[in-house]
């Protein structure tokens, strides 16, 4: 399956999971695609090992020890059961296919390292006090940020059919670009986002830029083709000119053909070439 076919959410053990989950199987149903999770154990984790003073406290009763790699492994190793568990619980509702892929790092950088397999990737961000169903509240808000770009275009549309769909309001901010001290364009100025917004959905082009962290303390959709991969051509679509060997000797017969070859778009070369 092509990898544009399918939803990207990428969670850590820091991320509103079951808010997460819920939203990226909302849209996996709506855009009828395949969910992929990805799981983001955290290096942070890991050089924490490092320090001396770190301590981990296995349960109450228990008394403090020196934290150790096993250890992190573990937690890892209970975090991606209870992502299966909670995948599991939130696709079956909708008929949703879903995988899972597990890889290390830090949240952010790993969502741009997987930027180029999608147009739609969705980032858990801190754990939200919402999620859906049950007696914790429904989705709110969504807000949606245009550039005035084609993929701020894209992600105001998917914004209001995911709205729709799950009955949230739909907030739309349209940044401005702002001229800074030797510089002609410094790029959109980032807005402070509606305090009930349980959902940012952002166009690509902003997500190479610093406000993917900055703005990404909700869960955030990152949405539509970088402009490089828009404008770059395929390997089948730049025909190759056809490459002829040619053995001759001299005459006027001989080098006709060769010329006519030429005239067509051939590309004539020695043999051996």
């Amino acid at each position: 399956m092509n990898a544009t076919a399918q939803v990207f959410v990428l969670l850590d053990e820091a991320s509103a999971q079951t808010a997460a989950l819920d939203i990226s199987s909302a849209l996996a149903q709506l855009l009828q695609r395949r969910l992929q999770l990805v799981f983001v154990q955290s290096a942070a984790a890991l050089a924490a090992v490092e320090l001396s003073a770190t301590r981990v406290l296995a349960h109450p009763t228990a008394r403090w020890t020196r934290l150790a790699a096993p250890d992190i492994e573990r937690a890892w190793q209970a975090q991606a059961q209870r992502l299966r568990t909670l995948a599991e619980r939130s696709t079956q509702r909708r008929a949703v296919h879903w995988s899972l892929r597990v890889v290390r790092g830090a949240l952010h950088d790993a969502a741009l390292d997987l930027l180029p397999e999608t147009d739609l990737l969705l980032l858990g961000g801190a754990a939200a006090a919402f999620a859906f169903g049950g007696q914790r509240a429904a989705l709110r808000c969504i807000t949606a940020l245009d550039d005035g770009g084609h993929c701020g275009s894209e992600a105001v549309q998917l914004a209001e059919r995911l709205a729709a769909s799950l009955g949230a309001r739909l907030f739309v901010e349209h940044l401005r670009r702002t001229p800074s001290a030797g510089h002609a364009d410094a790029g959109p100025a980032l807005p402070i986002l509606p305090a009930d917004t349980d959902l940012l959905v952002l166009p690509r082009t902003l997500a190479q830029s610093q406000a993917l962290r900055t703005l990404a303390s909700t869960p955030t959709l990152v949405v539509g083709i970088g402009e490089a991969e828009r404008a770059e051509p395929s390997a089948q679509a730049t025909p190759r000119a056809p490459r002829v060997g040619v053995v001759t000797t001299t005459g006027g017969g001989a080098a006709m053909a060769v010329d006519q070859l030429a005239i067509r778009g051939a590309e004539i070369v020695a043999p051996g070439e």
